[in-house]
């Protein structure tokens, strides 16, 4: 598991061969998404899709990953062409 990395460089260790730690993360709590964060993983992917997580959640659960030694991966969600919002790219 690797300290607090830029996401260059933990890139670089991927294409190296270098095995990276991580869990998906679908709580849907900023206080575990913050533990885990600080628990030694490498990443956290934040699960959106399944459950009813809104934008402050969501913003809370990236706050306290990027606090931690953790990278986010790419929190993602399915959202109807009738429904997008701009501000849904710019949280993760």
């Amino acid at each position: 598991m690797s300290e607090a990395l830029s996401g260059s460089e933990f890139k670089k260790q991927l294409l190296e061969g270098q095995p990276k730690l991580g869990l998906f993360l679908n709580s849907h709590s900023p206080t575990v998404a913050g533990q885990l964060a600080h628990s030694g993983y490498d990443w956290l992917l934040v699960d959106t899709q399944h459950g009813p997580m809104g934008f402050p959640e969501l913003s809370a659960m990236l706050a306290g990953i990027s606090s931690g030694g953790a990278k986010s991966m790419g929190a993602r969600r399915r959202i109807p062409r009738s429904r997008w919002n701009p501000a849904i790219a710019r949280l993760g």
